[in-house]
């Protein structure tokens, strides 16, 4: 059984030193026609092992393709993928080339959206603002104004007002003694 390993290796082996580019698939069926045997019955651990031992494996690919673009992080990705296909024989894509790029190096997105989950740079600063007792007409549907409610008092012509507003307190109440001078 061990010589049966020892020529599947070797067989592998000299598979991918002829063609880098072959993927497990077709490793096995080449194999399995040379030495007579079902390509299921090869396993993938064998052609892993040899990827490795032949340095053709994806984690190295994507090593070698890291190291370079951070000596050289303006490389355009067709040059990156172009390369590792010839070195390692292992298909990259576009988007792993711009994973593998240092983040100080990456191009701003074209649509002018940040990306998802950032903090954005500048603080909100909240600022005083009246907040109108009707709903304006024209803008969506008009929300139904709550009823006024009538407390009975004990002198007539005596007014309650009610007044929202949100930002600085100190802002606020400046504004709200302005309207009580101005009544």
């Amino acid at each position: 059984m061990a010589s049966d390993m020892d020529r599947l290796r070797q067989t592998v082996e000299s598979l991918l030193k002829e063609d880098k580019s072959l993927n497990e698939r077709d490793v096995k069926a080449a194999a399995g026609k040379i030495l007579k045997m079902k390509p299921a019955d090869i396993g993938a651990g064998v052609i892993r092992e040899v990827r490795r031992k032949l340095g053709i494996d994806r984690p190295s690919a994507l090593a070698w393709a890291r190291t370079l673009l951070t000596k050289a992080p303006t490389t355009e990705a067709r040059v990156v993928i172009e390369g590792v296909a010839e070195k390692f024989g292992i298909r990259v894509g576009p988007p792993d080339v711009t994973r593998l790029r240092p983040t100080e190096s990456r191009r701003p997105r074209k649509n002018g959206r940040k990306k998802a989950g950032r903090p954005a740079a500048k603080a909100n600063v909240l600022k005083p603002e009246v907040v109108d007792a009707a709903p304006k007409k024209g803008r969506g549907k008009a929300a139904k104004a709550p009823e006024p409610v009538v407390v009975p008092g004990p002198a007539k012509g005596e007014v309650s007002v009610t007044f929202q507003g949100r930002g600085n307190p100190e802002d606020l109440a400046r504004f709200f003694l302005s309207l009580s001078k101005t009544l």
